[in-house]
């Protein structure tokens, strides 16, 4: 075998050992999702799964974090619930609290942008430390203790009273509700071990707690409506103005990329450079427009997204909206490395490989004594450049360099093998 052979043997067999463990895309990914006649729906989906679960927009009403130390409760504003607070007294008020005058009272919505603030999460009292909105934290028990009252109003009519109870240490959240139909008061728990490994536990007041969202795995993306409120200052009055849109997962990073074709966002360097965020409506609902006289929607071919969720990164874009007759949107995305099986750290230590961006030669430190071997991989998955088997001598740990002025610019994956274990990682070439 001469040496041109053997070195597309070792990236075949390099190839192969990815495979088992990684998917690497090199293509345009098309794809759509239906929110249903007047957006009925909403629909979550995973860059590396595709759709993995619909659910109507009006089936819940509450919705509280997993996370235990953190206390977001959010409405379901979509349904038509909008939320008050009691202003005038403390939670000793609520077999007497007076509600004539509720209109008056302070209104609340969820933060469209904030994951961690919900509609009861608005009201902080910056001058105490342990105060957490609705209630205060007990550093001794560890639990949020509810010390306020809010007034659940639907379609401009009030409807029942809520008090967040308690927060649990465990993440169990009590709520005590009563409507004004003379039914008694009554206690309900949205328990953490119903949810599993989600980000939130949901609850109907018809039919109790039950799973909105797919495991925290198994989603990206959340295509529903929300609400955006406006201020309307003839009316000194807080509007919902419920919107479609895009909702990323709280693992998601996400950086818009403004101002620029697609085919830019695909082939320059800078989409790729840069803060990237958590923020909850990185996305949003500006990606469309409606044509006010023809009535019809269009989607805004200069913006597009950069999406992280640590094992997949891709480049994001949209196709088209076609409103509330069908709710359908179509989206392309662009995959470009998602590694599976993550190496155990004691197992294959690679430190990032600099400059990156690079322009003539890429330096790899490696810190493992196993023996080791580097491939480079274009974004059709072909092997521009292999290292061969690199053995470490005397535990040394040395910087390898691999030359890559000859490759034209783009993004390649460069991936390490060592001791049976695949790592991988993005690489620009300017």
């Amino acid at each position: 075998m001469n040496r041109s052979q053997n070195k597309i043997a070792k990236c075949l067999f390099f190839i192969s050992l990815i495979a088992s463990q990684t998917k690497t895309y090199g293509q345009l990914i098309i794809d759509s999702v239906s929110l249903g006649s007047n957006f009925s729906n909403e629909v979550f989906y995973s860059l590396s799964q595709g759709e993995t679960k619909a659910s109507g927009i009006a089936d819940w009403d509450l919705a509280h974090t997993t996370v235990s130390r953190d206390n977001c409760l959010r409405l379901n504003h979509v349904k038509g619930w909008e939320l008050r607070q009691y202003p005038n007294g403390s939670i000793a008020d609520w077999s007497s609290m007076d509600t004539s005058n509720w209109k008056s009272w302070p209104m609340y919505f969820n933060s469209p942008e904030n994951h961690l603030l919900g509609a009861f999460n608005r009201t902080k009292n910056s001058k105490n430390v342990w105060d957490f909105s609705w209630g205060v934290y007990n550093p001794n028990t560890h639990e949020v203790v509810g010390d306020s009252l809010f007034l659940l109003i639907k379609d401009g009519q009030a409807v029942m009273k809520f008090w967040p109870v308690v927060q649990k240490i465990n993440g169990d959240l009590i709520f005590q509700t009563q409507t004004f139909d003379g039914s008694p008061a009554k206690k309900d728990t949205l328990l953490q071990s119903v949810a599993g490994k989600r980000h939130h536990k949901y609850y109907s007041f018809a039919q109790g707690q039950f799973n909105v969202e797919p495991l925290k795995d198994e989603w990206d993306l959340r295509f529903t409506q929300y609400a955006e409120p406006q201020w309307d200052s003839t009316q000194n009055v807080w509007n919902p103005n419920i919107v479609v849109g895009v909702q990323s997962s709280p693992s998601l990073r996400v950086k818009p990329i403004e101002n620029h074709s697609w085919q830019w966002a695909l082939d320059s360097s800078w989409a790729y450079q840069g803060a990237t965020f958590f923020d909850l409506n990185s996305i949003g609902s500006n990606w469309k427009a409606l044509d006010s006289q023809s009535q019809t929607w269009s989607v805004k071919p200069e913006l597009s997204y950069w999406l992280d969720n640590d094992s997949t990164q891709a480049i994001f874009h949209f196709l088209k909206f076609e409103g509330e007759n069908t709710g359908k949107i179509v989206f392309e995305f662009w995959p470009l490395a998602q590694t599976l099986n993550l190496i155990e750290p004691k197992t294959l230590d690679m430190a990032k490989a600099f400059p990156n961006p690079v322009l003539d030669q890429l330096f790899i430190p490696i810190s493992s004594v196993e023996a080791a071997e580097l491939t480079l991989f274009n974004s059709q998955g072909q092997c521009v450049a292999s290292s061969g088997q690199i053995t470490l001598q005397n535990g040394s740990a040395p910087v390898i360099t691999m030359p890559i002025q000859h490759l034209p610019s783009g993004r390649y994956v460069l991936k390490i093998a060592q001791n049976g274990q695949v790592s991988s990682q993005t690489i620009i070439k300017l």
